[in-house]
């Protein structure tokens, strides 16, 4: 996910936005955003269930202090029947003067 330019010392928002597809209900086990200018809005309650067809919403904030590129990371960890998860989204954008 590309936040695009951004001003140094303002910011952007994104949602990072995962579906439950299947038909059980996992327990969201942790989130983590990685990459000194990125991070959650908030953070992800430990076991936070989430529906069979419901959405999770993470807003992620970008706030660059320098010219130039930054990139980062939003790791999602869940259970279900079948074991533990993750899944990964790179997130990336520029600061520019």
């Amino acid at each position: 996910m590309n936040l695009g330019n951004v001003r140094v010392g303002h910011t952007a928002k994104i949602w990072v936005d995962s579906t439950n597809q299947g038909n059980q209900r996992p327990l969201v086990s942790g989130g983590a955003t990685q990459g000194a200018r990125f991070r959650a809005r908030f953070s992800i309650a430990k076991n936070l269930p989430v529906p069979s067809r419901e959405d999770l919403t993470i807003p992620i904030i970008f706030l660059p202090h320098k010219v130039g590129p930054f990139h980062g990371l939003h790791k999602l960890t869940w259970r279900d029947f079948q074991g533990g998860h993750s899944l990964e989204v790179p997130i990336s954008g520029i600061g520019v003067g």
